[in-house]
């Protein structure tokens, strides 16, 4: 599986749900963190929606290069991601 179509298979795991099977969030997390900066416009994407916790914590683990594209993404038109960017961004040690 190619990277992009690895990203959007597990963003996709991520979007789903799964709640009885708490362990792909995890390994779907792991997978994106793994995969890094490609997979960070997508996991911003998750922003608007319930995963927005699972996607912080991933670009969190992520770290600074996912920087810039959460710098964009305060000045998107969408408050929730403008709101999931700030805390990514607090959260990522530099």
């Amino acid at each position: 599986m190619g990277q992009g179509a690895a990203v959007d298979f597990w963003v996709g795991v991520l979007r789903q749900g799964f709640p009885h099977l708490a362990y792909l969030k995890y390994e779907g997390g792991a997978k994106l963190k793994d995969i890094g900066h490609p997979a960070v416009r997508k996991l911003i994407a998750l922003f608007e929606g319930n995963d927005r916790t699972v996607a912080i914590d991933v670009i969190s683990a992520i770290g600074e290069p996912a920087v810039p594209d959460l710098l964009t993404a305060l000045s998107d038109e969408h408050l929730q991601t403008q709101m999931g960017a700030m805390e990514a961004l607090a959260r990522i040690k530099t």
